[in-house]
């Protein structure tokens, strides 16, 4: 190697020998070569990537709709039909007015004779504070 002062600028510049120059471009040139193949191994790992993104997408939504599911058949299982539960609540109603109407029929009498006796039992007196 060689250095050679310019008188223009004052900086120095390095010259290289032929061979040196063809071996620079040698190295260059290889070095492009594993650019070449950092970009496919680059692009795979992004396909690669893509498709487990994808993959992992499908499971998730295959998981999903299988919980929806057992939940659905769960409902369906454990609360029963609204019929059912329906024709209970008549039964238990219509229990609860046959029981009503057997109270109002055992104090039916006793209550006529309360009116009676509220209704004819009137005080007559006059009170001139009250007024």
């Amino acid at each position: 190697k060689r250095q050679v002062s310019t008188q223009s600028t004052g900086h120095s510049t390095t010259l290289w020998p032929t061979s040196l120059k063809s071996e620079f471009n040698n190295f260059l040139r290889q070095n492009k070569k594993p650019n070449r193949l950092s970009k496919r191994l680059e692009k795979k790992k992004s396909n690669l990537l893509k498709k487990a993104r994808d993959e992992a997408a499908k499971e998730i939504n295959d998981y999903k709709t299988q919980r929806e599911t057992q939940f659905k058949a769960f409902c369906q299982e454990h609360l029963g039909s609204t019929d059912g539960l329906a024709q209970n609540l008549a039964v238990q109603t219509d229990e609860q007015i046959k029981q009503i109407k057997i109270q109002t029929e055992a104090k039916r009498n006793e209550v006529i004779q309360m009116l009676i006796a509220s209704v004819c039992d009137v005080d007559l007196t006059y009170n001139p504070a009250q007024e």
